[in-house]
């Protein structure tokens, strides 16, 4: 079991080469490669140059890349086909994190101006995705999340039935499930989520806190989630993968000088928690 975290909240504050010198010395052994907020720069005609400089850095600092985070900008009606920019930049965030070492990367669903639609149309998504996951080698992970619409918080794939059961219906070794514990959080106990779910389709996590009603992304217990009790349930679904942060909001206030020690910090709760499942 590996401990990762996303690097969108120090790679856009130190570069690469200084962001995983930093990871690898605080105590990670790899990082959630974030491919959002710098798609062009990233994701642009050079990818795959960006991609074998990426890997480099990550092979000169001693850190893996466990996984990543497409881009998820995409909308409804966008056609799933690398003419469309927005899923091209989707297709090229695959190839490459494939090509620095992930094991996964997690691919947002689209939401439906018809929320009875989502599901149909995430299945037809998804399974247009499978391809690039199966030629790349690296598995699509399947997040469960939600939206904002009039006013309201809803959930989007947040019932463990439908996660699991929309997974199994694509029915392919290259799509599996992430499940983002903070999302879980605002709309039931994690710890539920997690022991409803069907194990076989939990691969990866994305470990964050909040107050179980917004999307904070904070670290792991300075919330309001019960850590116990998700510890036990992970334990008891015989979690296997690894446990990766995307606590990057308690980042934004944190001066840069004090950033090494935040890592450092947050490398030791990772350590809890991994102890606590007993992997």
């Amino acid at each position: 079991m590996l401990l990762s975290t996303e690097t969108n909240s120090i790679i856009k504050r130190f570069g690469e080469e200084k962001s995983f010198e930093m990871l690898r010395q605080a105590g990670f052994d790899a990082c959630d490669y974030s491919f959002y907020d710098n798609v062009a720069e990233v994701l642009g005609d050079s990818y795959m140059e960006n991609a074998k400089k990426t890997k480099a850095l990550l092979q000169k600092a001693g850190l893996l890349c466990n996984q990543a985070h497409a881009p998820f900008d995409l909308a409804e009606g966008e056609p799933f086909d690398i003419s469309c920019r927005h899923y091209n930049a989707v297709v090229r965030s695959i190839e490459y994190a494939a090509y620095i070492g992930a094991t996964n990367i997690i691919v947002h669903l689209i939401c439906t101006a018809d929320r009875a639609d989502l599901y149909q149309y995430n299945l037809a998504y998804y399974r247009s995705l499978e391809p690039y996951g199966r030629k790349f080698g690296i598995k699509i992970a399947v997040e469960n999340d939600f939206e904002r619409r009039a006013g309201q918080i809803l959930p989007v794939l947040n019932d463990p039935a439908a996660f699991s059961s929309l997974i199994e219906e694509l029915d392919s070794e290259w799509i599996v499930g992430c499940i983002d514990i903070g999302h879980a959080a605002m709309f039931r106990d994690p710890a539920e989520f997690i022991s409803k779910a069907n194990p076989s389709v939990i691969r990866a996590l994305h470990v964050h806190d909040n107050d179980l009603h917004e999307d904070l992304h904070l670290f792991p217990m300075t919330g309001n989630i019960n850590w116990h009790a998700l510890c036990d349930a992970l334990k008891k679904a015989n979690y296997t993968g690894d446990i990766t942060f995307e606590a990057l909001k308690s980042f934004a206030k944190i001066p840069n000088e004090l950033i090494f020690d935040t890592l450092i910090y947050l490398a030791s709760m990772g350590r809890y928690i991994i102890n606590q499942i007993g992997a």
